[in-house]
């Protein structure tokens, strides 16, 4: 076995067909590109972890369970590529728990010892993360959707944050209006300032300025197409984002595909590891 690691990390789903087509293909990928090192797998949610345990599956590890195996098998030199969307909590709280782990603390799985470390870490940027990833989402979204018509319009659905990192969505959301692309516009479940209310906004402005959009393609700004999309973007309860824009006169169709299941996004983060 090498002693140089790749630890694909992501917050994990509970639909195993996402799961496949999205995590799966990434860490396949990731793979092959870095041939020379061997693959190691992470799911930062301790929920998605337990429910697939109570349902006797077996889960990905953790954070602190990967580490902990890494050090047994011996592993010096880690990349960890993190398949997340921007630096939220949990690329936050991975970058800290392998920040410890080299400061020397011990991992709470496993049985390895105080002073084990590696000898090297490299962290690869999260999808969203600078001018030039605004750029490369740009033109994923415009090649996805090149033949729009007058009144049709993306809903992106992003997860967000609740503790002050949304403004990268906002960010995004003004770069597509700024670029003459205002019929593909973005929302958050989690980020109050671009939330599902800020799209309403968005369309009912449309409208004032006699853009007339009739038909929504609705689709997740996420990963993968977990319970977030299945039941907050497209399920049929009334508070769904599907539900709550069709009683707003909208003809909705819903697109249950994560980014992740995009070669080109794949692609893209693959090249975050790469150090480009």
């Amino acid at each position: 076995m090498s002693d140089k690691a790749i630890l694909v990390a992501s917050f994990g789903t509970l639909q195993e067909d996402s799961q496949r087509k999205s995590i799966g293909a990434l860490e396949t990928e990731a793979a092959s590109f870095f041939s020379d090192r061997t693959l190691y797998r992470a799911w930062t949610s301790a929920f998605i972890r337990k429910r697939l345990l109570s349902s006797g599956r077996a889960p990905a590890d953790s954070t602190e369970e990967a580490i902990a195996r890494m050090l047994r098998d011996g592993i010096r030199d880690v990349l960890v590529l993190p398949a997340f969307v921007f630096e939220g909590k949990e690329y936050r709280d991975l970058c800290a728990r392998f920040a410890d782990i080299q400061k020397g603390e011990k991992t709470k799985a496993g049985n390895s010892s105080a002073s084990a470390k590696f000898e090297k870490v490299r962290i690869a940027r999260p999808l969203l993360s600078s001018d030039e990833d605004l750029d490369d989402i740009i033109r994923f979204l415009t090649d996805s959707f090149p033949c729009r018509k007058d009144d049709e319009a993306v809903i992106l659905m992003g997860h967000g944050t609740t503790y002050g990192l949304g403004g990268i969505y906002s960010t995004l959301d003004r770069e597509l209006e700024k670029r003459g692309l205002q019929n593909i516009m973005l929302g958050t479940i989690d980020s109050p300032e671009i939330g599902f209310d800020h799209v309403l906004s968005e369309l009912q402005t449309a409208a004032k300025n006699g853009r007339h959009i009739h038909h929504l393609i609705l689709m997740p700004f996420l990963m993968t197409a977990g319970n977030h999309v299945i039941v907050d973007m497209a399920g049929n309860q009334p508070d769904s984002w599907k539900s709550r824009l069709e009683n707003a006169g909208y003809e909705v169709t819903c697109v249950l595909q994560g980014l992740g299941e995009s070669e080109a996004i794949r692609r893209l983060l693959i090249r975050h590891a790469l150090g480009k």
